[in-house]
């Protein structure tokens, strides 16, 4: 192989990796309970395909390809969790999901914005409290002490929250979808 074609291949490849970089995340968080270290994940994915580009043959479905790889590695981090005790689905289930193959890129950008919209109509407090239960991993108990609320109040208020983003999401895609 040339240097030149070497280049156009790195090249190549840089652009395809890119490109699904949105759907290859968004596949590990659907593989992954909530606290797992999804950015890492997708690092460690990133880190393996590129070790492997040269196993890739350009012109097939590279976005097939860095799924398989995404979900050994989402795998991996399944059994380093369920040694400490914090995984919450069986293997069988994540199997499952993985095989469903329904992440387009431009769909999951769509519902991404809409998700996005719909997060900036929510006011601070809920905001703060989706933060600290879904990026941050707390529970509910432990916020809960920390700010002198009821445990049980904090799960019925975060379940009316989901419900009014699971329909605003719904009512932004369908505006936005004129069909």
């Amino acid at each position: 192989m040339t240097e030149h074609s070497k280049e156009t291949r790195d090249t190549n490849f840089i652009h395809e990796l890119t490109v699904n970089q949105t759907s290859i995340g968004a596949f590990i968080r659907s593989l992954l309970p909530v606290h797992a270290d999804t950015d890492a994940v997708l690092q460690e994915v990133n880190i393996t395909l590129w070790q492997k580009k040269d196993h890739f043959e350009m012109g097939t479905n590279f976005r097939a390809w860095a799924f398989q790889t995404a979900k050994y590695c989402a795998l991996n981090e399944r059994k380093r969790l369920k040694k400490s005790r914090l995984i919450v689905l069986d293997d069988a289930v994540l199997e499952l999901i993985a095989s469903t193959g329904e992440f387009c890129s431009e769909g999951m950008s769509k519902r991404r914005m809409a998700l996005d919209r719909c997060l900036e109509r929510l006011n601070s407090k809920e905001r703060e409290l989706l933060r600290i239960r879904y990026t941050k991993g707390y529970s509910l108990e432990k916020y809960g002490r920390e700010k002198g609320r009821n445990p049980g109040t904090l799960r019925a208020t975060l379940r009316r929250i989901r419900i009014r983003l699971k329909h605003c999401v719904f009512y932004q895609l369908r505006e936005n979808d004129p069909a």
